[in-house]
């Protein structure tokens, strides 16, 4: 990343946002790939009588 030398848009918005945001936007730039995890709750067949007192125990 650190040796390519071009400029990207984020350059031209210095001063204006956040330099994490434009740290972030140039990282993404120069991505190879992106993975995203989100979970979420699996009601009915997957759930078993253990899980939910689980979920509610707290």
């Amino acid at each position: 990343m650190t040796g390519g030398g071009t400029r990207g848009w984020w350059d031209e918005c210095r001063g204006e946002i956040p330099p994490g945001f434009l740290d972030v936007a140039e990282l993404e730039h120069h991505a190879t790939s992106v993975r995203t995890l989100q979970t979420a709750p699996m009601p009915g067949l997957f759930q078993t009588e253990d899980h939910a007192r689980a979920l509610f125990a707290c």
